[in-house]
């Protein structure tokens, strides 16, 4: 049997993808999501569940972001 083909792109597209599942089951993230959703659900904001949900994962993610620039500029 042959190996599949693996590419820069597959091994890039497989470090976010381990980077976003555990930043998903992060407490810091529940936390975030929950409380994000029960404010959006008291705002009647349209979908807050998922709402909540990208606005906890892009605070996260941008805030690991931040901590690599941090990092780098020291």
């Amino acid at each position: 049997m042959t190996e599949p083909a693996i590419d820069a792109s597959h091994e890039e597209m497989k470090k976010y993808v381990h980077l976003i599942a555990n930043i998903c089951i992060s407490d810091n993230f529940l936390a975030l999501k929950e409380e994000l959703e029960a404010f959006y659900q008291s705002s009647k904001l349209e979908q807050p569940s998922v709402q909540a949900f990208q606005d906890a994962l892009y605070t996260i993610l941008a805030e690991e972001d931040f901590g690599q620039i941090d990092q780098k500029s020291c």
